[in-house]
């Protein structure tokens, strides 16, 4: 599956297995964000949407899970040992352990192959929502209904499910 975002700026594409979603910037083809889906089993991605804003992906596929993911703003997510600097810690953790180990790891991840930081780069979702059932095919989207930020997934056996997402932190 793919789909741009609703400027035209970002395209996401969801990897053959599904286990993992990616996100680039057209102008340049920069890979920004690398979201995973998950590992236990492999799936058919059937649809990726962006929110109007694109601040939210969504990913529905053949079983009872869809995902959404947060894009955060690029310069804030790593993309390998060579995408900038990133705090692990955040900024309240910069002194003290946390601080320590986000040290360390960045430090670390410079003589690790990318294949290997990749993996510690990607995200996971900031929201599920669970269907009551799995072998369908389903359709995403996410739009503003009343001011109010919703995932709406259309399964392939007639149904509409209609979930909100609590966007505040």
């Amino acid at each position: 599956a793919m789909i741009f975002s609703p400027s035209g700026q970002l395209i996401a594409t969801a990897s053959e297995k599904g286990t993992v979603i990616r996100v680039f910037n057209v102008s340049d083809g920069l890979k920004l964000y690398e979201f995973r889906r998950g590992v236990k089993r492999c799936v058919n991605i059937s649809s990726l949407a962006f929110s109007p804003d694109a601040a939210f992906l969504a990913a529905a596929s053949n079983t009872e899970t869809v995902h959404v993911f947060k894009v955060d703003d690029p310069k804030d997510m790593p993309v390998g040992p060579t995408g900038g600097g990133s705090s692990l810690a955040g900024e309240d953790g910069a002194h003290g352990w946390m601080g320590y180990l986000s040290k360390a790891v960045s430090a670390s991840a410079n003589y690790l192959p990318a294949q290997v930081t990749g993996v510690f780069n990607q995200g996971r979702a900031f929201a599920c929502a669970h269907l009551p059932h799995h072998g369908f095919r389903n359709v995403c989207a996410l739009t503003m209904v009343q001011k109010v930020l919703r995932l709406l997934v259309a399964s392939s056996d007639g149904s509409l499910y209609v979930y909100n997402l609590d966007v505040v932190d």
